[in-house]
């Protein structure tokens, strides 16, 4: 765990991802970013990340079906996005995706943790 984290890693994986970093001159996402999980109503779930604003931008709030695949994935790949490109923002109201039948809304809701600014939510087909 990093001092400013909200999540454990077990401690190899830990060491790994930090070596990595090491050797290519960047903390990696998975340990400079947490991701925590929680269930939603209608059987869904959610991914919050918390370590972003570190970065001045805005948290990410995924909300996905349980039984879904990716939700994770894309989780990390948002986070990876908008760290990466200082100048991307995501307008509300805009959407993102890549064809029209997978295009997910961009909304800005209070953080559910009840602190800190509101965060971006995009809730997965």
């Amino acid at each position: 765990m990093l001092g400013h984290g909200v999540t454990f890693h077990r401690a190899d994986v830990f060491a790994d991802l930090a070596a990595l970093g090491l050797k290519h001159g960047v903390l990696p996402i998975e340990i400079g970013v947490d991701i925590t999980a929680a269930p939603e109503p209608d059987e869904r779930m959610s991914f919050l990340s918390h370590g972003m604003v570190r970065h001045g931008r805005e948290e990410f709030y995924v909300t996905c079906p349980v039984g879904g695949e990716g939700g994770l994935g894309f989780v990390y790949s948002m986070v990876r996005w908008m760290l990466g490109d200082p100048e991307k923002h995501l307008p509300t109201g805009d959407t993102i995706g890549r064809d029209e039948s997978g295009k997910i809304i961009v909304q800005r809701v209070p953080n559910p943790t009840g602190e800190g600014p509101d965060v971006i939510r995009l809730d997965m087909p």
